[in-house]
């Protein structure tokens, strides 16, 4: 398909942005938990887009890593106990649902590996 090309990568990279902008947007910079997982989150999710948008040819390994960014940003406002922000805890929850349904397109658009016989 070529470098740069995939939606699939720029939505990752999309939704990182977004995800990283939240705390500002909803003026909640002071919950510790709540903003550096945004931050730190949003900015894997910009890395790996624009890694992956970087690639000639898609691989499974790295289309496949949205996907686990988006079980871990769905399960974060729990585990880090910010579940009381409701502005980055739906945002989280929303983004990563949006990520893992992007990562799902992302490996269904593999080129399928057919076995040499």
């Amino acid at each position: 398909m070529g470098a740069w090309k995939r939606w699939q990568d720029w939505a990752t990279v999309l939704l990182g942005v977004i995800l990283f902008a939240t705390p500002f947007i909803f003026g909640r910079t002071g919950d510790v938990n709540a903003s550096w997982t945004a931050y730190v989150m949003g900015g894997l999710m910009i890395a790996i887009g624009l890694f992956a948008a970087s690639r000639e040819e898609p691989t499974a390994g790295v289309e496949g890593v949205p996907l686990i960014l988006g079980i871990a940003l769905f399960v974060a406002p729990w585990l880090l106990s910010f579940t009381s922000v409701p502005e980055i805890a739906w945002m989280a929850w929303i983004v990563a649902v949006l990520l893992a349904v992007n990562a799902v397109a992302e490996l269904l658009a593999l080129p399928q590996q057919t076995a040499a016989t």
